[in-house]
């Protein structure tokens, strides 16, 4: 369990974590893991390309961060 968790002056309710995606393989429910699924995007698009991509969210994320951190909030 984690929380409540106190954000920006409001809580944000317990909430139960699940793990369950980090495991290998496929759960009991039949969804496919964390693993399985950067394995399949790593397969279709190659290391490089899914890089390439992780870079520009990284890059993004840094820039919107930024952004907060002034005060525009990009809007």
């Amino acid at each position: 369990m984690l929380g409540p968790v106190p954000l920006d002056g409001a809580t944000l309710p317990q909430t139960r974590l699940d793990l369950s995606v980090m495991e290998v393989g496929r759960g009991p429910d039949g969804r496919r893991s964390w693993t399985e699924r950067a394995l399949g995007l790593r397969d279709s698009l190659g290391p490089f390309r899914l890089a390439y991509l992780e870079a520009l969210l990284r890059v993004a994320d840094w820039q919107a961060s930024a952004e907060e951190s002034r005060g525009s909030g990009g809007a």
